[in-house]
């Protein structure tokens, strides 16, 4: 079995949609795809990507959708739609989604707890905070080490703060005693960082002077890429 890890989207429909036609093309019933989170924000079509997702998951079955630091704060401006949330998610990207979604006709009176299409809304609360396979964690931006024998029961216990938003902390400290290679996106690089331990495979596909989306096929890390 092969796994298709693919990292953040951002909103950028035609870069996801010109990888998935190349995976289509060659992927088989039992290989698994596994999204990394951030599907929205900062790309100019943070909706259809959402729509593209979930049409996406009745044409591949074995297809996981791990939830972005970005959809944590929509969800909390959907879901406790105060001030504070609703700005700190707009400042970090959602104003383009906002835009988005009301040239679409929703969010009109910015009232996001009754007119949030109640389909993306499932969406973003199925999303998980992490996987793990035989030889894999999967997970948007990081996992720290807490103890000397890591494994299941510590990530179950962690602080989803740091599967969301966890950087240097993370990166820049070995993670081998894990057991497991850890795929993370969230922290965008020219390249993808391909160490012992892991593989960060966020290449910012809504930069705008020529952003990436990245896609590593495992266990072989061959790596699909798609350019603007």
């Amino acid at each position: 079995m092969k796994i298709y890890a693919i990292g953040d989207v951002h909103g950028e429909l035609g870069l996801l949609e010109e990888m998935m036609a190349e995976i289509m093309s060659e992927i088989r019933e039992e290989d698994r795809i596994i999204f990394l989170g951030d599907y929205i924000d900062r790309g100019p079509k943070s909706f259809e990507t959402i729509e593209f997702l979930i049409d996406l998951q009745m044409k591949h079955k074995d297809t996981i959708y791990l939830l972005g630091n970005h959809e944590e704060m929509l969800l909390n401006a959907i879901e406790r739609g105060k001030f504070h949330d609703i700005m700190l998610w707009q400042e970090n990207g959602g104003f383009v989604t906002v835009e988005n979604y009301q040239k679409l006709g929703y969010l009109k009176n910015m009232d996001f707890h009754h007119e949030f299409p109640m389909a993306h809304f499932l969406f973003l609360k199925s999303l998980r905070l992490f996987y793990e396979s035989a030889n894999y964690i999967f997970v948007h931006a990081g996992v720290l080490n807490n103890s000397m024998t890591p494994g299941i029961d510590q990530l179950n216990e962690m602080d989803p703060d740091i599967f969301l938003w966890t950087r240097a902390e993370f990166y820049a400290n070995p993670h081998g005693m894990w057991g497991k290679k850890i795929i993370y996106g969230h922290t965008p690089r020219k390249i993808p960082e391909v160490l012992e331990w892991s593989i960060g495979i966020d290449t910012g596909a809504a930069l705008k002077d020529g952003g990436t989306l990245t896609c590593v096929v495992l266990p072989e890390e061959r790596f699909i890429q798609k350019h603007k």
